[in-house]
């Protein structure tokens, strides 16, 4: 809701873009949306020590089969852990 009480009702879990669009209707069309650059997986990794394929695929727009790739492009292989559980792959710090 807005200062001229302009509201947006976002229901469910909907993808971060439809969060997005809803700011941008309700402040003014003059504000700018702050954005902050994604981390690099290292940092990210640092942060959490533990990060599951679902999560990197949403954090940096992949497709399921991209994740491995991309986790090996990022990182080198002494940094971390492929690990599953229940089916779902997940990698954490050595």
């Amino acid at each position: 809701m807005n200062e001229q009480n302009q509201r947006v009702k976002i229901v469910g879990a909907r993808p971060f873009g439809d969060y997005v669009k809803g700011l941008e209707q309700v402040l003014s069309s003059q504000a700018q949306l702050p954005t902050n650059p994604q981390p690099a997986l290292r940092k990210h990794l640092e942060k959490e020590s533990l990060l599951f394929s679902r999560e990197i695929e949403v954090m940096y727009d992949l497709q399921k089969d991209e994740v491995k790739t991309f986790i090996e492009k990022e990182l080198s292989p002494n940094e971390y852990n492929f690990k599953e559980i229940l089916g779902e792959m997940y990698i954490e710090v050595q």
